[in-house]
This record gives C-alpha cells, sequence and structure tokens, in this order.
C-alpha cells in the first residue's frame, strides 16, 4: 500500500500506512502504532487511532481509517455516548472482519 493523498470536497484525505508489530511489552501479543493527522480543534482522531491500532493489532495487518464527526457543541454526554457507539460500532466491525476471514473473533 503506498502513500497518497487526495482531495476530498473542501478538505485533503491523507493515507500514511503503518503495520502491526509484536508489542514492545515482549509478552508475545501484536501491538501497533497510530499517526493521526487532524483539524485543529476536532476530537475525531482519537476514535480514528481506537479503530486503527485495534483492527491493526487483531489482524495482524496495515489499516488507514478516515473518521468524521461533527457535533455543533456537545455536552459532555453526547461526548461518552459518540465514544460509547464507536466502541460498539469497532466491535462489531471487528466480529464481522473476522467472520469474513474465516478467524475466530
Amino acid at each position: 500500500m503506498g502513500r497518497g493523498r487526495r482531495r476530498a470536497g473542501t478538505a485533503h484525505r491523507l493515507l500514511l500506512p503503518g503495520r502491526a508489530r509484536p508489542s514492545l511489552t515482549g509478552d508475545g501479543h501484536l501491538s501497533a502504532t497510530v499517526s493521526t493527522l487532524n483539524v485543529t480543534g476536532h476530537k475525531d482522531d482519537a476514535v480514528a487511532a481506537r479503530f486503527a491500532a485495534a483492527l491493526a493489532a487483531r489482524f495482524a495487518c496495515t489499516v488507514t481509517v478516515g473518521c468524521g464527526i461533527h457535533y455543533d457543541r456537545p455536552d459532555p454526554e453526547a461526548v461518552h455516548q459518540v465514544v460509547r457507539d464507536s466502541d460498539d460500532l469497532l466491535e462489531r466491525l471487528t466480529t464481522a472482519l473476522a467472520a469474513h476471514r474465516g478467524d475466530d473473533a
């Protein structure tokens, strides 16, 4: 997978691939280093980084995540709900990808 940049509406989409690797803890599990590029003041990189790290480590592959979440002035409960919904989506996505690959989830 190569590096790339494309225009997406008024934004730019950048592709900076990474790979899963053995964890630096030495306990044998896979881990991933995640890099993010974000619009100043936006927080959707936190969700994208969680998805990228979890999927790269679980499936031992390169993962690129594009994420756009927008709420006008969310209160703390709305932010927590986005995190809960994102975690649920990540769990369902991991299960579906594992099933598609024939892996155990």
